[in-house]
């Protein structure tokens, strides 16, 4: 008997203390369409996992208070090109759905830069998130790419800019070391999204 009770009492404090991933889902995801993805390298031209937003989405994610995670960027940014595979390994390894933001297409459907700029969802963006995005060289407010936001239970609990501190991408891909450092961060904020 006594032997019975620690065995339990050991499982209780094993099963206690292991972080459980909670199951993830949001309708608005759910019903958006598969996201295109040429462009980025040794990532397959469509996902289950990645779909396909714009800035009306990201208000009707924001409006329904749940969690989501958005990605902004597009594959001709040279951070993204890096970032993007490694965040893919990510949510393929979690079977998460990310909503992807492919700032090129949004801005070439609303007809261009300076429309997009003036577009009332993007400024409701811009302002919802206004506390998670950098300054820009003529001093405002402005999303730098790539650009990660997660979102859970209506609360940001994690966003991340570029790729890692140390990665210059217009000079050279990241390294072995900086794949792993960015991999870590990455793994990191969807167990924490998940748990």
């Amino acid at each position: 008997m006594k032997r019975f009770l620690i065995t339990l009492l050991v499982l209780m404090v094993i099963t206690g203390c292991k972080k459980e991933l909670k199951p993830y889902a949001n309708s608005v995801v759910d019903d958006l369409t598969v996201a295109t993805l040429t462009g980025y390298r040794n990532v397959p031209a469509r996902s289950d996992y990645v779909k396909q937003g714009d800035f009306v989405v990201a208000d009707k994610l924001h409006q329904n208070g749940g969690s989501f995670i958005l990605y902004l960027g597009f594959p001709k940014c040279p951070y993204c090109f890096d970032f993007f595979p490694v965040l893919f390994e990510v949510v393929e390894k979690y079977e998460v759905p990310i909503v992807y933001l492919n700032i090129l297409e949004i801005q070439n459907n609303l007809g261009g830069y300076e429309n997009t700029i003036n577009d009332k969802f993007f400024n409701k963006f811009m302002e919802t998130y206004d506390n998670y995005l950098e300054y820009n060289e003529d001093g405002e407010k402005d999303i730098e790419f790539p650009f990660i936001l997660f979102v859970k239970e209506g609360k940001v609990i994690f966003t991340h800019i570029g790729t890692v501190s140390n990665h210059d991408a217009h000079q050279e891909p990241l390294t072995e070391a900086q794949r792993e450092k960015l991999y870590k961060i990455i793994d990191k904020a969807f167990i924490k999204f998940l748990t």
